[in-house]
């Protein structure tokens, strides 16, 4: 017995020692997490982000986003055993978390879209395989995959950041793109992807896409002939066609001297011939002429080629309407082409501030818009997410503004967001040198276009703030207090609470104090100095002016200009005007044209500031934003349409969740409904289009109804595409989200088709039933659609291709007959390939096959070197 009661004992201090030293192991000591332990769980440690509910039931707060919110769940499990506690996670949401529920973890919002998590004291450490969720409670709701951003990432004090391999972008083959490895794909999830009841728009499933793809055969006639952007008149002549391909001959030392761009396009492709084709440019010493100066006239007959315009700028739009003429490999007729752009504001906004470009991909962008006539380029340079503009005075702004990192307290870097994760040398980071700018503003100007610098302010100036504290405490600690207070942005004493609308608290430059005048004038002088070492002029400076609500309200310098009785909205309203006619004066004394979006821009029409501006219109169609357009037109300022309901390409082309972008203004913006865009008749649009839940909505004009048409004689200055770049982190993104929509985009900018709806001026009411819009101009918009499609689809595709451009391959649509499917492919005559399940060869598709549930059919480019995402026929069940 005294034997058996020993070995019990020892076997119960064994069992108790083992357990304690479990116990231990759960509760370590910080010492104990160093840098190869958190490396080791951000490579092994499992996530997922899944969508749960877009209408939860409850969790939404009712005091926010009129009480509408969506649930998504991240889940954590580690393959292993991890008992460490001292770390945290860190993560971008776009959508502002409300609540986040967890009895494992809390979560804390840092700033703009980063968020940290991190344990609970009562938590003691990954058990392995043991999965731990987080409910995430977020604004308004999640309708596309893109939402959901990649590199989240793990720090613990003293140690380097890592990002978790399991949240990075990955290259998948069924969606043709990268996506964040964690993301749950939202089709799998079987949530209502709508807004809410109210939102009745289609899905984009196989049967709808098909429905879509309406494609004439046999195809137009004159594709060859047909260019894009269309001309104004074509006369085709009677006589032996030309043989284009036979190339041009032309003193080539003075088509470099006089048309670098083109002499080096026309070399590349072998266009340059002793035996050629002679070709004649003729632009008049004397510059007195009635003409439009973009006009030209190029003639074509079998002896030469003549082209005719009253500036350089025309002859250079002939040239390229001759190198798409000689695009097709067939013959063309003699004719003459006379031919003047429609309107003389032809734009594109690219955003390098949310995630950088480089400048060789604004090169290459500068030439796809010089080949389609495009003639701005609006350069997003500056936002709260980065500044990408060297300036040598100020040399903290792309030191610290134009990299994101993980430093929270922001002394090398911003706070990472959108994804970009905790390393500086991130590919979205960086910015573009003093030459780099100089040698684009160059390269522009040799391809015919306008670089406009937009450097935002006073809101969305968030970079630009936290570099100037830098540059303050710098210079403080160099013991030059004078200097360091010459460029503050902030009202150190300013305890106004607010969030802007990218949840931010402090991304507002403070237009009561003298130093952020002092930091635009130096803005000003050394932008301007840029472009005058480059020889070339600054014209246009764009200073944002949107987006600033919430500012402001509890800062010393400005209280003490508060007027009494004056409520916030007319505190702010008038801060902000205030601003702007103090930076318009800078700019005018500076010979400098100033320009800005339209909801800031309109204190200064409320101001009655009289001095011409440019201001960008982009309130929705759907949403009254006509009126503003219309109002800054009658009052004699050049307005560049920007509409997001049609001009918005990092909105998705269709409402499918696999397709990227945000989309607040619209579910999809498609090919064609940028061509079908009639930009002299906004309010027509209420008759062909609908708001952003696919609702019918109406525009009643007439002055009796007080109504406010454009007075007779006024016109905008023209159109421009925007690409803010939040969803867009590599070129191949860049790429798809502009081509093809910028071919339609030059196609509305140039060319004024005979379908329009005339407009008029005494105002009429537009609506779904108004009939406006009569079956004579519908044919004649697809007669002109057809042409269009067909052109890009037979064409202008390798145009591109040849020079590396990664346009978006629409997916197929598919279309059920009894028990046959017919795939039908994103645009006419392009290859369609499918397979019965993911391990089966693609087989390309020649005719009607047998339907079965689980198959995948996918579109290609002719030359098959590149495929679209993959669909699938469930996807036919969706709503």
């Amino acid at each position: 017995m005294p034997v058996c009661r020993t070995v019990i004992v020892v076997i119960l201090v064994f069992f108790l020692t083992a357990a304690c030293s479990q116990s231990e192991q759960k509760t370590p000591t910080d010492n104990r997490l160093d840098q190869a332990a958190l490396n080791e769980l951000a490579n092994q440690l499992q996530l997922q982000y899944r969508l749960v509910d877009n209408q939860p039931a409850q969790g939404c707060d009712p005091k926010q986003t009129d009480g509408q919110c969506f649930l998504a769940v991240l889940e954590l499990k580690s393959p292993i055993d991890w008992p460490h506690r001292n770390w945290q996670l860190y993560l971008s949401h776009v959508a502002y978390i409300q609540q986040a529920t967890s009895e494992a973890f809390s979560l804390t919002h840092i700033n703009g879209d980063l968020y940290r998590l991190q344990p609970k004291p009562s938590w003691r450490g990954f058990d392995a395989n043991q999965s731990y969720s987080i409910n995430l409670y977020a604004h308004n709701w999640s309708l596309h995959e893109s939402d959901v951003m990649p590199n989240l990432y793990l720090h613990a004090p003293g140690l380097q950041p890592a990002v978790i391999k399991a949240s990075v972008d990955q290259w998948q083959e069924h969606n043709a793109d990268k996506r964040p490895a964690h993301l749950l794909p939202y089709a799998e999830t079987g949530v209502d992807l709508h807004r809410s009841a109210a939102d009745v728009t289609p899905l984009a499933t196989p049967a709808w896409l098909a429905e879509q793809y309406q494609w004439q055969t046999p195809k137009p006639e004159a594709i060859a002939t047909r260019i894009i952007p269309a001309v104004a008149k074509q006369q085709m002549l009677a006589g032996e066609a030309l043989d284009l391909s036979r190339g041009f001959a032309i003193d080539e030392s003075d088509l470099r001297a006089r048309f670098p761009a083109i002499a080096e396009e026309m070399q590349q492709q072998q266009w340059l011939r002793e035996n050629g084709i002679p070709l004649q440019i003729t632009v008049p010493k004397d510059k007195k002429t009635s003409q439009p100066q973009e006009s030209y006239r190029l003639s074509l007959n079998a002896a030469r080629v003549v082209i005719e315009s009253p500036s350089e700028t025309g002859a250079f739009y002939a040239l390229q309407t001759l190198l798409a003429l000689a695009a097709s490999d067939q013959p063309v007729p003699p004719q003459i082409i006379d031919d003047a752009p429609h309107f003389g504001f032809r734009g594109l906004h690219i955003d390098v501030a949310r995630n950088f470009q480089s400048k060789q991909e604004i090169q290459s962008l500068i030439r796809q818009m010089a080949r389609y006539k495009l003639n701005k380029l609006h350069l997003h340079l500056a936002d709260d997410e980065g500044w990408r503009l060297e300036i040598p005075a100020l040399p903290e702004l792309t030191d610290v503004g134009a990299f994101r990192c993980h430093d929270l307290n922001e002394q090398q870097c911003l706070l990472p967001q959108l994804g970009s994760g905790p390393h500086r040398d991130s590919p979205i980071n960086g910015f573009l040198s003093a030459k780099d700018y100089q040698d684009l503003l160059k390269f522009a100007e040799q391809h015919h276009i306008e670089i406009i610098p937009a450097l935002d302010m006073p809101g969305h100036a968030r970079a630009a703030i936290v570099a100037m504290k830098v540059r303050e405490q710098r210079l403080q600690a160099a013991g030059k207090a004078d200097a360091a207070l010459t460029h503050r942005l902030h009202d150190p004493e300013d305890k106004t609470e607010y969030l802007s609308i990218q949840y931010y608290r402090d991304n507002t430059i403070n237009p009561c104090i003298d130093t952020s005048y002092q930091f635009v004038a130096t803005i000003l002088d050394e932008v301007k100095r840029l472009h005058n070492e480059a020889g070339v002029p600054l014209i246009t400076f764009h200073v944002g002016a949107d987006e600033t609500p919430g500012a402001w309200g509890q800062s010393p310098a400005c209280s003490a200009q508060r007027k009494e009785g004056e409520s916030e909205h007319d505190f702010h309203h008038r801060l902000n005007a205030q601003f702007l006619s103090k930076v318009q004066v800078m700019l005018t004394e500076r010979d400098i044209t100033m320009a800005g979006w339209s909801d800031g821009m309109a204190t200064l029409l409320s101001a009655k500031v009289d001095a011409p501006m440019q201001v960008n219109a982009w309130g929705g169609l759907a949403g009254d934003g006509h009126k503003l357009a219309h109002q800054f037109a009658n009052a004699g300022h050049r307005v560049v349409l920007s509409f997001p309901d049609v001009l918005y390409f990092d909105f998705p082309y269709v409402a499918a969740p696999e397709e990227p972008g945000y989309y607040w203004g619209a579910r999809r913006v498609d090919l064609r409904k940028v061509f079908s865009f009639m930009p002299d008749n906004l309010p027509a649009h209420a008759e062909i289009w609908r708001d952003r839940n696919e609702q019918p909505f109406a525009i009643d004009e007439r002055r009796e109804q007080g109504g406010e048409p454009l007075n007779a004689g006024v016109r905008f200055a023209g159109i421009q595409g925007q690409l803010w770049s939040e969803t867009v982190r590599t070129p191949e993104r860049l790429h798809y989200m502009i081509y093809p929509r910028l071919l339609a985009l030059a196609e509305r900018a140039w060319h004024k088709p005979d379908w329009a709806l005339p407009y008029d001026h005494n105002g009429r009411r537009y609506g779904a039933n108004s009939a406006h819009f009569n079956d004579e101009l519908k044919q004649r918009l697809e007669q002109d659609w057809q042409a269009f499609v067909h052109r890009f689809a037979d064409i202008e595709w390798q145009r591109l291709e040849q020079d590396g451009v990664q346009y978006r391959i629409p997916p197929v649509g598919a279309r059920r007959i009894g028990e046959q499917l017919e795939l039908v492919p994103g645009y006419p005559g392009w290859p369609v390939f499918f397979r019965y399940s993911a391990q089966d060869t693609w087989q390309r598709y020649e005719t009607a096959i047998k339907a079965q549930a689980g198959m995948e059919f996918r579109g290609s480019n002719p030359s098959q070197t590149r495929f679209g995402r993959i669909n699938r026929l469930e996807n036919e069940a969706r709503r």
